[in-house]
């Protein structure tokens, strides 16, 4: 059985997807000023950073697997479910 708990993004150990949900809140929002993402005006899609379980249903659905790492396939654009895919 696969260790990821897809109804709460969690496992046993950790909860990886919340861990990456919280770091893209904190390097968008404006107490990261000195942060690069946050100095170009990158920003979290308003629906994901609402609510942690918006993030995790666009998660399942593109087939996130443990371990896997968030990217964006314009760095200049947002953290968006239109600009983001897992590696």
């Amino acid at each position: 059985m696969h260790p990821f708990n897809r109804q709460t993004g969690t496992n046993k150990k950790s909860n990886p997807l919340r861990s990456k949900w919280l770091k893209i809140k904190q390097v968008t929002s404006n107490n990261h000023q000195n942060d690069d993402i946050y100095s170009k005006r990158i920003t979290m899609d308003k629906d994901w950073e609402k609510d942690f379980k918006n993030f995790l249903t666009w998660a399942i659905r593109t087939n996130y697997k443990n371990g896997m790492k968030l990217s964006r396939k314009d760095k200049t654009k947002d953290f968006t479910p239109y600009n983001c895919y897992w590696i």
